[in-house]
């Protein structure tokens, strides 16, 4: 928000230091392990995948890209401590992104993908920069965050209930998917702090956002991409993604947006222009 922007840009051209008394001190602690454990936890309580030990993957080949982001040492360590042969992508530090920009965009992902259409893993996962984003590639090809969003709600219905949150420029697919099981969709504004709102607010199962970020009930309403990474690996190893996007656009038509401009009076052409989904 601007104002706080301020306010920390005035301390910083002015600090201010702290009376001797009053200061603290710096420490390290181990943030990763306790939220990886708990991301498995979540993940085997919707029991996917699923052994005594907790989520089983040790059936499937995943091909992971950091993008040289903040996923890589916890998003593939995670896929692999539930037994996945992870193969990973631009895991290496690099502070300039390898000159790209970290955005989990099917024009920036070839790499992934062809690894996973030509059979060399069963499923590809990335993450943007900070590793709250989530893309999937398939052996059909890049899935896409529209049909990744309608897909994993679809099974997560399989074993739990509830309404599905979403923002106003993803898929009606979603609303299809839900409507079959007999469950709600509320639709938000662009950004996740809406969707995070009516999240808590519905109690719902899964919420999403057209760029990629999601996260489903039992975690913090906030976007998560290596909770992500973690489930749809344990999906895919359960049923593949692509016969569930086959039996899902088959029983309820496709996913795929596309734009639609109209003409109005100008005071209301910002309310009539629109992207229409399918």
């Amino acid at each position: 928000m601007p104002e706080v922007t301020d306010r920390i840009e005035a301390n910083l051209r002015e600090p201010e230091a702290l009376p001797e008394a009053e200061r603290g001190r710096v420490a390290r602690g181990d943030l990763i392990s306790p939220h990886s454990a708990a991301v498995e936890e979540l993940v085997a309580s919707y029991g996917f995948s699923t052994d005594d030990g907790g989520v089983d993957l040790s059936k499937l080949t995943v091909a992971y890209d950091a993008m040289h982001g903040s996923g890589r040492g916890v998003t593939d360590e995670v896929l692999e401590a539930a037994g996945a042969d992870v193969e990973r992508l631009r895991c290496d530090e690099d502070p300039e992104f390898g000159g790209g920009a970290p955005e989990p965009a099917e024009s920036n992902l070839h790499a992934l993908v062809d690894r996973v259409v030509d059979g060399e893993a069963d499923i590809g996962i990335a993450n943007d920069g900070d590793a709250d984003r989530i893309a999937v590639a398939t052996p059909d090809g890049y899935l896409g965050e529209n049909r990744f969003f309608a897909a994993t709600y679809d099974a997560l219905l399989e074993t739990a209930s509830g309404p599905a949150v979403r923002t106003v420029s993803t898929t009606f697919l979603i609303d299809r998917v839900a409507e079959a099981h007999g469950e709600d969709v509320i639709e938000t504004a662009v950004g996740f702090k809406w969707v995070a709102d009516a999240m808590g607010e519905h109690d719902a199962l899964m919420a999403g956002e057209e760029s990629g970020g999601f996260s489903i009930r039992g975690h913090v309403r906030e976007k998560d991409g290596v909770l992500m990474a973690l489930l749809a690996c344990a999906i895919e190893a359960e049923a593949s993604y692509d016969d569930r996007i086959s039996r899902l656009e088959a029983d309820h038509g496709g996913s795929s947006p596309t734009s639609s401009a109209s003409t109005a009076p100008t005071a209301r052409s910002s309310a009539c222009s629109r992207t229409w989904r399918t």
